[in-house]
């Protein structure tokens, strides 16, 4: 009788890389917290991703809220955020090993509608899930939304 396959890991543990095959992304991940203003913490670097270490660690329960930068000179790491479709694989590495999202959808949402959705989105019990989020549509001076794409445990 064949053996049964063995199943991934749970979790990744603290995650430390972030891979998207179809944007190529390649990331290191930075912990990243909350500011002291009430806002979510970025990355310090370009290239890196921050994930939110107050929230659940990618694979356990809750969503895993990963953020990133855009950039007008097209080297943010989520620059190409907005291109990712439903079925999209989005791997997550830690030193417990890998996990793979799929994803579920992505929108691109105003102040409010983010502001409306965010208790969702940074949710720390319920069906493990990833959010990715980056800024969107810059008018010159700010960016005016917020690009949010969520996946699913594959």
């Amino acid at each position: 009788m064949p053996a049964a396959p063995t199943p991934g890991p749970t979790t990744t543990g603290t995650p430390e890389r972030l891979v998207i095959d179809g944007l190529d992304v390649d990331a290191p991940v930075e912990p990243v917290g909350i500011t002291s203003g009430g806002g979510q913490e970025v990355p310090h670097f370009i290239d890196t991703v921050g994930w939110w270490r107050d929230g659940a660690v990618p694979g356990a329960p809750g969503n895993a809220v990963v953020v990133g930068h855009t950039a007008s000179a097209a080297d943010g790491v989520f620059d190409r955020l907005g291109e990712l479709a439903p079925g999209d694989e989005v791997r997550v590495t830690g030193p417990d090993g890998t996990v793979v999202f799929v994803v579920e959808r992505t929108r691109t949402l105003t102040p409010e509608e983010f502001r409306r959705t965010a208790p969702e989105l940074y949710r720390t019990d319920g069906p493990s899930g990833l959010v990715l989020r980056t800024c969107g549509d810059w008018n010159g001076r700010e960016f005016e939304t917020t690009v949010v794409v969520t996946a699913a445990l594959a």
